[in-house]
């Protein structure tokens, strides 16, 4: 398998090492509102648990008693917030799962009583909050991963609270729409752009995540009962099979398989008229046909793979140069989550055309530093809207610039790309 080159290696390393540096010293980001939010993809978990992935490469002293801080920082963060929502990109159900994985990565010392014994309250508070918000959600019809319903399925794989996670499978599969071929696929009202029902095509919010959800689910040993098995087997192939039989033809003004959006009545008339998107984590043809050769992987449908490859082929064409839609150097829009995803692409094909891929979002990331500023070596960008500070996040910040550099050094980031559902 291809490794980056000696010169690519330094340069990762030096970035490496400068914004860990940053972000270990509190008092460069104690006044960021990233650093005080609990939100696993939004706040400090996200932070700590790449910060983590790093110190378990190159561990130090004085990086496990600074971690050991940030983590109590975010227990002072949930004492004193005054409101909390449930969802997993901000709020109780990604620190949930925060806190689990602490605790399944050894993070937490296991003679600290009183530590532990604060970590298992909150965990039973975050069980009895999502158990009566799944209902609430489901009757909102919020099945969003990030901010819906399904982002507590994903607290509940961690919790294995198999109650939870039934309840969602007979959810997915009572929300189904099916075609008149029999694929599968779900609407939701859009609320944000269109105002109208909607097919979400994205990974971010839509039916990709809805397909990761699930694939997670079955690469998951003594979560599903066999019947559930069954419906969660049949929801991802007849999901896939949508995907693969509703892609556009590409042309010389079409140069995407899926929108960002289709609205529900076009699609139901038969109406549909073709639409260009970006290339990113959040949304277009990358990560949805990421998603799509995992799920085929997932389920043995060698046939799917063949066709998702020859897509992810072109895809692979794409550069930042011709790009039409903004992109920073984040992880859910930028060059950062772009790279990774071509990576792990080609370590599964071992095809050259991807690892060029990877190469070419590495370069682009390296090239949104701002050199000219005091900090350049930290300053990607990542303005926040009527603020003079930056986003540190792990989805739209610092950190996620961090795991992307750590994944190109030593291919395996599986805590990181977990929480960024690349990882099953």
């Amino acid at each position: 398998m291809k490794k980056i080159d000696s010169h690519t290696a330094e340069l990762i390393t030096n970035e490496i090492f400068d914004i860990t540096k940053f972000l270990l010293n509190w008092n460069n980001i104690k006044d960021y509102r990233s650093s005080n939010h609990i939100g696993l993809l939004a706040g400090l978990p996200g932070i700590i648990l790449v910060l983590v992935e790093n110190y378990k490469i190159n561990p130090t002293d004085i990086h496990s008693a600074i971690l050991k801080e940030y983590i109590n920082k975010t227990f002072e963060i949930i004492e004193n917030s005054e409101s909390l929502t449930p969802t997993y990109c901000d709020g109780l159900a990604g620190y949930g799962v925060f806190l689990l994985k602490l605790k399944t990565n050894n993070l937490t010392d296991a003679n600290d009583k009183e530590l532990n014994n604060q970590i298992d309250a909150i965990l039973e508070e975050i069980d009895e909050i999502l158990e009566e918000q799944l209902k609430i959600y489901y009757k909102s019809d919020n099945l969003d991963i990030l901010h819906g319903l399904l982002g507590f399925g994903l607290y509940f794989i961690e919790r294995e609270n198999q109650v939870g996670i039934s309840e969602i499978v007979k959810i997915l599969d009572n929300k189904k729409f099916r075609t008149k071929e029999g694929y599968v696929y779900w609407k939701k009202y859009d609320s944000y752009a269109t105002f109208t029902t909607i097919l979400d095509m994205g990974n971010a919010h839509g039916m990709g995540a809805n397909i990761y959800f699930l694939t997670k689910l079955l690469s998951k040993k003594n979560i599903l009962t066999e019947d559930s098995k069954i419906i969660v087997t049949e929801l991802i192939d007849n999901s896939i099979q949508f995907y693969l039989n509703n892609a556009q033809n590409i042309s010389k003004d079409i140069y995407c398989f899926y929108p960002l959006k289709i609205k529900a009545s076009a699609f139901e008339q038969n109406n549909l008229i073709p639409e260009n998107s970006r290339l990113g984590w959040c949304y277009g043809d990358l990560a949805i046909l990421y998603t799509l050769l995992m799920a085929s992987i997932q389920i043995k449908q060698k046939s799917y793979e063949k066709i998702i490859l020859e897509k992810l082929l072109f895809v692979a064409g794409r550069k930042y140069s011709e790009e039409r839609y903004p992109i920073d150097a984040a992880f859910c829009h930028g060059t950062s989550g772009i790279a990774v995803l071509f990576l792990n692409i080609y370590y599964i094909t071992k095809n050259e055309v991807f690892w060029e891929s990877a190469n070419h979002w590495l370069k682009e990331t390296f090239n949104k530093k701002d050199k000219n500023q005091p900090n350049g070596h930290i300053d990607y960008g990542f303005i926040i809207e009527n603020s003079a500070e930056k986003n540190i996040s792990i989805l739209e910040g610092l950190a996620g610039v961090l795991a992307c550099y750590l994944k190109f050094l030593h291919s395996e980031m599986p805590i990181s790309e977990e929480l960024l559902m690349i990882k099953y």
